[in-house]
């Protein structure tokens, strides 16, 4: 999914000057997986989540407003759908994401993995050269902006459970399930090791 998108990982000073001038809109957009939370200038989609309701919009916009510095978003129905309709149609995208050096390590491992291809915390750790990081790269992995597209949803467990998810186990399953993934042959635990999205310290 990830081969013909655009990923730019960037440190917080150069997403400063990358924004600088630039309308931050959001809203809602549907997809096969629910309601997407969507974060975008014209050109780059900076989030994508998906919430269970209005409160969870609510704490949403409260963590990005944080994490660029910002007062307010800009509301803007239409360019919020343009997005939705590019993701429901499989076009080409191009994604900013900021974070620190250990997260952005993370996260470019994280853009490397094909649809169908799943890894471990572990085996993430190991290929990062920290392989002793295995916790950080959970909360690496947690703190993911990127739905989807960063695909999070394709590491598991080591004893090949599938794990946390911030968005919810059977989202995670339908995700798995749609790149020809066999469920079956994965372990299912409930809630446990579940993941949050954070805003990145201050």
């Amino acid at each position: 999914m990830s081969s013909f998108h655009k990923f730019s990982f960037i440190n917080p000073i150069e997403l400063f000057h990358r924004l600088a001038g630039q309308k931050i809109y959001t809203g809602l957009a549907s997809s096969f997986y629910g309601d997407m939370f969507l974060l975008a200038t014209a050109v780059d989609l900076l989030a994508l989540c998906y919430p269970e309701d209005q409160q969870e919009v609510g704490h949403l916009k409260k963590i990005f407003a944080k994490k660029y510095n910002l007062g307010s978003f800009f509301e803007d129905k239409e360019q919020i759908q343009q997005w939705g309709q590019k993701i429901r149609e499989e076009k080409p995208l191009s994604f900013l994401l900021s974070g620190t050096p250990f997260q952005l390590k993370v996260w470019k491992y994280l853009s490397t993995l094909r649809s169908g291809e799943t890894t471990t915390y572990g085996k993430i750790a190991q290929a990062i050269h920290h392989p002793k990081a295995v916790r950080a790269v959970g909360s690496a992995v947690g703190a993911n902006p990127i739905s989807l597209f960063l695909p999070c949803h394709r590491v598991l467990r080591k004893d090949n459970t599938l794990g946390g998810y911030r968005w919810g186990l059977p989202r995670k399953r339908k995700m798995l399930e749609a790149e020809g993934i066999a469920i079956e042959s994965i372990t299912c635990l409930g809630n446990g090791g579940h993941l949050l999205l954070q805003a990145e310290p201050s």
